[in-house]
């Protein structure tokens, strides 16, 4: 691990996205939701899985795209793509992509992420005020 970030375990995750830690626990299990690199992943019975904020932002966001008609699996690889840069996410039939506020131009049909403001918001949820700014 190339540097030292906070650390957080799953109950933090589902408290900071909003989405049910059983939930959680099933996406994790089936892979639909894959650790960062500098998150860790139980190497066996006893030891927890433990993630960091940006994955706090990652999983929010895709548990968000879930919320309004994603799929998990289409959900979680928008997410990967697309997790923390800010702007809005827009996401339609056809792509999801990050457009800069001053070049928004919403297609019809699509469904709007203020990334700034779901990053804030897990900030908050994971007591990292700080950082919330």
């Amino acid at each position: 691990m190339a540097k030292d970030f906070a650390r957080f375990g799953t109950a933090d995750l589902a408290r900071a996205s909003g989405m049910p830690v059983k939930k959680l626990l099933r996406l994790l299990d089936r892979n639909v939701i894959r650790p960062s690199e500098q998150d860790q992943t139980p190497g066996g019975q006893g030891n927890p899985r433990v993630f960091t904020e940006l994955s706090a932002q990652r999983i929010a966001l895709a548990y968000t795209l879930m919320e309004i008609g994603l799929t998990p699996n289409d959900a979680a690889r928008t997410a990967d793509e697309c997790h923390r840069p800010t702007g809005l996410l827009v996401v339609d039939a056809y792509s999801a992509r990050v457009l800069p506020l001053a070049e928004f131009n919403l297609p019809i049909g699509a469904a709007i992420v203020d990334m700034h403001e779901l990053n804030i918001r897990v900030s908050e949820r994971l007591n990292l005020k700080e950082n919330a700014t």
